[in-house]
């Protein structure tokens, strides 16, 4: 099983909050093409072992820069939930989501090699363009 975090980039905004979904490059062999919150694989830069916490915290960090030059600090980030893909998948991931507020001083700036759109949605309106396939979004993200 493939360790790997994600963060669950919140906004206040007219209407409520939204969440940040980014989409992933339709050319990468995991779910490519699909809406998602920015996250990846736990990498040996991201901590030890021995504190696995504190690895999958640093890789939330690190990703979600990665992907979206938004730089979070990590006591902010706070456990929302732990998702491991179903046995039938032929690549298992063991995902940690964190909810973290949108730092006020940032924007999203997309790296376009794994990330190529975004949007900010409320988690309602993700939650129907979903179901009406309006946006393909990841199981997980869903």
């Amino acid at each position: 099983m493939i360790p790997a975090a994600t963060s669950i980039l919140l906004r206040e905004a007219v209407g409520g909050p939204q969440v940040l979904l980014v989409q992933r490059h339709p050319q990468l062999t995991f779910m490519g093409g699909m809406w998602a919150f920015p996250g990846g694989r736990v990498e040996a830069l991201d901590g030890p072992a021995t504190d696995p916490e504190r690895a999958f915290r640093a890789a939330a960090v690190r990703e979600t820069f990665e992907e979206c030059a938004v730089q979070l600090p990590a006591d902010s980030l706070q456990s929302w939930a732990h998702w491991v893909t179903p046995s039938a998948s032929p690549r298992r991931f063991d995902t940690r989501f964190y909810a973290v507020r949108m730092p006020p001083d940032q924007t999203v700036v997309l790296d376009l090699s794994e990330s190529v759109a975004f949007d900010w949605l409320s988690p309602a309106s993700a939650v129907q363009l979903s179901h009406s396939r309006a946006l393909a979004i990841s199981p997980p993200t869903h």
